[in-house]
């Protein structure tokens, strides 16, 4: 990935996106291991986390790192070469918007597979609420890429990102980034997501850097 990848949507909408973030092996290997997860029942429905909402507005495929037997099984390896392609995209993302000196961790993601006419269709940002408030950034990379349909769409932004793999997206979890997943018009779309947070102070702060299945912690300033 060099600098020159790194597109802006528009000059002020604080939309990075970076194409071939991450290496085609490393791509079919997430591919491949969802695969593994999903026939060891380790996915769930984002029903049951919608709600009220009907299936209509909200319907995918989802697995999330915290899950312990995820944490055990999902390849250290394969991890490491992601948070590589991820944090280049992020470090052009600081750099370009002076996001200098900022204390940042990541500790989670979430992958998501989601069918035609599927996804997450309701307006919404990534802080909006009291779990959440610590959300400063949030990514999205695509893996795999519906042949029509699919877009992450931003309302204010007037902005809808087409699904390519291996392109990254970040952008501020705040309300001034609210999104939603066009649904897959033919063919499957998966990705891979989570968000940056703010850093807690120093004694309450988890050091995941020796485990390389977890996202490693960040101090972030970018480089020069």
């Amino acid at each position: 990935m060099q600098e020159t990848d790194f597109i802006e949507c528009t000059g002020t909408s604080h939309i990075g996106i970076t194409d071939d973030t991450i290496d085609s092996k490393i791509v079919e290997e997430l591919i491949s291991w969802w695969g593994f997860a999903h026939k060891n029942y380790w996915t769930w429905s984002s029903r049951d986390d919608a709600g009220n909402l009907p299936p209509v507005l909200r319907e995918d495929e989802v697995i999330e790192s915290t899950i312990p037997l995820v944490n055990q099984d999902f390849p250290p390896s394969l991890l490491t070469g992601y948070w590589e392609g991820l944090y280049k995209c992020l470090n052009q993302y600081c750099k370009r918007y002076d996001m200098n000196n900022i204390s940042l961790i990541h500790r989670n993601f979430k992958m998501h597979k989601v069918k035609p006419g599927q996804g997450y269709h309701v307006w919404h940002y990534e802080n909006n609420n009291y779990t959440s408030i610590d959300r400063m950034l949030a990514y999205m990379t695509y893996l795999k890429c519906p042949e029509e349909g699919g877009e992450t769409e931003f309302l204010h932004q007037s902005v809808r990102v087409k699904p390519k793999v291996a392109r990254t997206i970040i952008w501020p979890a705040a309300f001034t980034h609210l999104h939603r997943g066009n649904p897959p018009l033919k063919g499957d779309k998966i990705y891979i997501t989570g968000w940056f947070q703010v850093a807690p102070e120093k004694e309450n702060f988890l050091d995941t850097n020796k485990d390389s299945r977890y996202p490693p912690t960040i101090n972030w300033q970018y480089d020069e």
